[in-house]
């Protein structure tokens, strides 16, 4: 049997990507997996029934953390990878983190139609 390749987000040249500020690395991110995905909704979604219907609470702010928290490899900080020390972060610092974290997400979802384009080629 042959082995398909290409189709696991930690694969390729850009699956571990630095963050930087003022053109200071500040962090290695890494792609969401599945289990992380998962994990971050049930922290940060709520599911309630309201009239025979579901109802999502969505604490944005904490998808946020979260997303930053699990993409992270490593950080130029003194503190260790934690949700609350995620939190207590400096705007500036926050910020160019979640902007990285989200045009990861962003371009991980734009790659899947080539992957699976990939993957049905590999299968005929």
């Amino acid at each position: 049997m042959d082995k398909i390749k290409g189709c696991f987000i930690d694969e390729g040249l850009d699956a571990i990507r630095e963050v930087k500020l003022n053109d200071v690395i500040i962090a290695r991110i890494q792609a969401l997996s599945k289990s992380d995905q998962s994990k971050i909704e049930q922290e940060a979604m709520k599911k309630k029934f309201v009239n025979g219907k579901i109802e999502f609470d969505i604490n944005t702010i904490k998808t946020q953390v979260l997303q930053i928290q699990f993409s992270l490899v490593e950080w130029a900080f003194d503190r260790d990878i934690t949700e609350e020390n995620v939190g207590k972060l400096d705007a500036h610092y926050y910020n160019a983190l979640n902007k990285a974290v989200a045009k990861m997400i962003n371009d991980f979802e734009k790659r899947k139609p080539a992957i699976q384009k990939n993957l049905h080629k590999q299968s005929e």
